[in-house]
C-alpha cells in the first residue's frame, strides 16, 4: 500500500476572520499558512515612508499581503487597480516613489510589469531559501 501524498496530509483551514491556515488531517498541527518575517532594522525606514508617503506605504503593505514566496506581484495596472481599490494616479505615485526608495523592484515582462519586496523588508521564506530565492536584496534609501 502507497504513503499518503504530503497534499492529503494537510487541510486548508479558515477562521473567523478570514485567515488562511494549514490543518494536519492526523495530529490537528496548525500552520499558519500567511506567515512573514520582518526585518526590524527596517522598522525606521517604514515609519519614515508612512510619514513622508502615507499612500506608498499603503500600497507596500498592499504588495506585502498578496505577494507570493519570492515576494513577487505579476499583475496588470489595471487589475492592481480593481483589486487594491486604489486609483491608477495614486498606484503610480506610490510605486514610483517605492521604487526610488527601494522598497520594491519592478521588473517588465512582456507587457506586464512584475513587483518585487525587497527581502530586507518582508520575506516569508526561511533564511536560507531567501538568500538562495532573492530577486530584490537592497539598501532602502528614503
Amino acid at each position: 500500500m502507497a504513503g499518503k501524498k504530503k497534499s492529503d496530509k494537510w487541510a486548508k483551514m479558515v477562521d473567523e476572520h478570514g485567515r488562511e491556515s494549514l490543518i494536519n488531517k492526523s495530529t490537528g498541527e496548525i500552520k499558519n499558512s500567511n506567515f512573514g518575517m520582518i526585518d526590524k532594522s527596517i522598522i525606521k525606514d517604514i515609519q519614515g515612508l508612512i510619514k513622508q508617503h502615507p499612500a506608498a506605504a499603503e500600497v507596500l503593505f498592499y504588495f506585502v499581503r498578496i505577494a507570493n514566496k519570492q515576494n513577487e506581484i505579476k499583475m496588470s495596472q489595471s487589475d492592481l487597480e480593481r483589486d487594491s481599490g486604489f486609483s491608477r494616479s495614486k498606484l503610480q505615485r506610490s510605486i514610483s516613489v517605492l521604487n526610488k526608495s527601494r522598497f520594491i523592484l519592478i521588473r517588465k515582462v512582456g507587457a506586464l510589469n512584475t513587483y518585487f519586496v525587497n527581502d530586507r523588508l518582508f520575506w516569508q521564506k526561511a533564511h536560507a531559501d531567501k538568500l538562495i530565492l532573492s530577486q530584490h536584496t537592497g539598501q532602502i534609501s528614503l
